[in-house]
């Protein structure tokens, strides 16, 4: 298991609070920012990603499966990688 949602880098109520706090969007209810991560659907997963000139990024751990996915481009264009990541998780239901 990933060291994060472990509670091994941060205690296990830090993570909460990271999971479980933050600013939230009425527009968006599935979604919000919850200091320093991206969390969907209300802690069920959450992640973050990022992006230099000619690179992307976006990793995000499923708390259900205890699976985390990362994934990288070496592309400065538009990429959906949220949609990657979730392309893969379900690639591997299966």
């Amino acid at each position: 298991m990933p060291l994060l949602p472990a509670g091994e880098i941060i205690p296990d109520d830090k993570v909460e609070a990271m999971i479980h706090s933050g600013w939230r969007n009425p527009k968006t209810p599935d979604l919000h920012y919850g200091y320093g991560l991206f969390v969907y659907k209300d802690g069920v997963s959450f992640g973050h990603g990022g992006m230099w000139w000619g690179y992307r990024t976006h990793v995000a751990h499923f708390q259900d499966e205890g699976m985390t996915i990362a994934v990288q481009t070496n592309r400065d264009g538009s990429v959906d990688m949220l949609s990657l990541v979730l392309g893969i998780k379900e690639l591997t239901a299966n």
